[in-house]
């Protein structure tokens, strides 16, 4: 008799607890605000500030897996005379969804070869903390690294995080961004890197920086529309 009340209080359990985060889901969630991020990516600019832009767009196969809503995706090139490319990809979805899928598995089923395991990489200024996960990967086994890859996720858009674990982490978060930034590391910089260390401020970080900042700015346009239109309804009535 025990033995089969024990697996039946357990599967209880999990049917509550199941219960209690979909019911946590839907509590949290915010689906005008995640509307209007939907429709701020599908406006964003292809070129950001001094970065000339080109926009491509990824396979949908590729979008399905990671559950965005909405995806706005760029190649940058550095206004510095390097001329350095950058594809930044920018997501918005729920939660649950995009929480949980990693780049790093996407790019070893490409052949890529992680080089080592994340490193949180982390820049504030302008009231803006730009927590990112960052890492190297090469073409081959034992071979230099040869693409970076920076990852991060936010609920407002000003504060980016990399947690360990995501989904828990950010788990009562209504919707997300989520942003990756990736580019060609070239000979030179590897072996500068390896004389002087990783960069104070990455490309990559500077071209999620340009990108974040332009989403700011149209989330605060559209938050400044909504207040006056509510102001002129409320006027009306």
């Amino acid at each position: 008799m025990r033995s089969l009340l024990i697996p039946g209080l357990t599967m209880l359990g999990l049917v509550v607890v199941g219960g209690w985060v979909e019911f946590q889901r839907l509590a949290w969630r915010d689906d005008a605000g995640l509307a209007r991020a939907v429709t701020i990516l599908g406006a964003m600019p292809e070129s950001i500030g001094d970065w000339a832009g080109e926009q491509f767009e990824r396979p949908q196969r590729e979008l399905d897996l990671t559950q965005a809503h909405a995806a706005f995706c760029t190649r940058l090139k550095a206004p510095e005379a390097s001329g350095a490319e950058v594809s930044v990809m920018l997501l918005c979805g729920e939660t649950r969804g995009l929480a949980v899928h990693q780049p790093t598995v996407c790019f070893q089923a490409g052949g890529w070869i992680p080089l080592g395991q994340p490193v949180k990489r982390i820049l504030k200024e302008d009231g803006l903390n730009l927590e990112f996960n960052q890492i190297d990967f090469s073409q081959k086994e034992g071979g230099p690294p040869a693409l970076r890859v920076f990852w991060g996720w936010s609920d407002d858009a000003r504060n980016w995080l990399a947690p360990e674990f995501p989904r828990l982490a950010l788990r009562k978060s209504p919707f997300l961004f989520k942003i990756y930034g990736s580019r060609v590391l070239t000979p030179a910089e590897v072996r500068s890197e390896t004389e002087h260390g990783f960069p104070k401020v990455d490309t990559c970080q500077q071209a999620l920086r340009a990108t974040v900042k332009e989403l700011i700015s149209r989330l605060e346009q559209s938050e400044g529309e909504n207040s006056a239109n509510s102001v002129t309804a409320a006027s009306a009535n």
